[in-house]
């Protein structure tokens, strides 16, 4: 799946290009008018649209956009992943200020969400990882 580089609100963030229609559009104009997207269904409780004081809602409706567009194959799979990684940390760079309390708590919790979708739904989905692999 091919990405793009966009601007949302100020911060530049990967989004998935739409074929025939370019970089994927966005609901919200703002991060502080965006809706709830993070968790679906059961994950809604251990998944949240803000993370101390920063709102990772634009990062999990690229994430959801792409899954869905996505080929049900690992490759794509971590492709996925990987964009809402690197969103997730250019809104949190992006908001954080270098006397922000909560900046490495955020960056925690960023990477340990990467971390439980990529390998822990991973190995779900697509069984091993491949470092697993004998």
């Amino acid at each position: 799946m091919e990405t793009f580089e966009t601007t949302f609100d100020g911060v530049k963030l990967l989004v998935p290009l739409v074929a025939g229609n370019g970089p994927m559009a966005f609901p919200h104009d703002s991060f502080e008018t965006f809706d709830k997207y993070c968790g679906a269904g059961w994950s809604r409780f251990i998944v949240p649209d803000w993370m101390f004081g920063v709102n990772m809602g634009p990062a999990c409706y690229i994430h959801d956009v792409m899954f869905e567009m996505a080929d049900r194959t690992s490759a794509d799979f971590h492709h996925t992943n990987s964009v809402f990684l690197h969103n997730m940390l250019a809104i949190h760079y992006h908001f954080t200020g270098l006397k922000d309390p909560h900046k490495y708590d955020r960056l925690h919790r960023i990477v340990s969400y990467y971390h439980a979708v990529d390998t822990g739904l991973g190995k779900v989905l697509f069984g091993k990882c491949e470092d697993e692999v004998t």
